[in-house]
């Protein structure tokens, strides 16, 4: 009986490290600033095109009560959780929770999430300014295999 106490221990004590680095680490309100910085972009885009302000703000409005009546945490926590333990052997997420425990790994806890953020956008804003010679491209060689032969 002790073995299979301790067998059931061993099998959910990955799960309890992984869900303890996702509230260190603050998963939920990464969340909530990834859906934030994604209606802020859309913002920006609505307002550039000269969409009327007041729209925006119901736009806004709009997005933000989605959010709150549909993203629920209790669903994609364990998915989550999940994605820590396919990602990390039992010993690396009770390392990864010890770093998180640390001054430098709160604060890493704490910049990362708005960190990725920022430099996704850079990618994206960089990748964006390459575009029309993709493009260039990829229509020469539409053109050579979609000409009569």
């Amino acid at each position: 009986m002790l073995s299979l106490t301790a067998c059931f221990a061993a099998n959910t004590q990955p799960a309890n490290t992984a869900a303890q680095i996702l509230e260190i680490t603050g998963a939920r309100a990464a969340l909530r600033e990834e859906f934030t910085a994604s209606v802020d972009a859309i913002s920006g885009k609505l307002t550039t095109t000269g969409f009327p302000p007041e729209g925006i703000k119901e736009i806004r409005v709009a997005m933000i009560e989605w959010f709150e009546q549909e993203i629920k945490w209790e669903y994609i926590q364990p998915k989550l959780v999940a994605a820590y333990e396919r990602n990390f052997t039992p010993e690396e997420l009770t390392e990864l929770l010890s770093f998180y425990q640390t001054p430098l790994g709160r604060k890493a806890a704490t910049k990362l999430p708005s960190l990725l953020l920022e430099v996704t956008s850079i990618r994206q804003e960089y990748a964006a300014q390459k575009q029309d010679s993709l493009n260039q491209r990829i229509q020469s060689l539409v053109a050579k295999y979609n000409s009569p032969r």
